[in-house]
């Protein structure tokens, strides 16, 4: 399982995010990591971000 998400999120990395230095390279991540969380659409999860499929099971 982990070698499938960062296998993705290394994807992601590369196509949706670019940095420059090492410095831009921590708030990437951040903004990678809040990328997988609240944006991407997942299939298993209806075609909705983790964050929002939560938030609706639990309401």
């Amino acid at each position: 399982v982990m070698e499938s998400f960062w296998g993705r999120f290394k994807d992601t990395l590369h196509k949706h995010f670019h940095y420059w230095e090492s410095n831009d390279l921590s708030a990437t991540i951040e903004q990678a990591v809040y990328y997988f969380n609240y944006e991407r659409p997942v299939r298993k999860l209806k075609g909705k971000p983790p964050v929002l499929f939560r938030t609706e099971l639990v309401a």
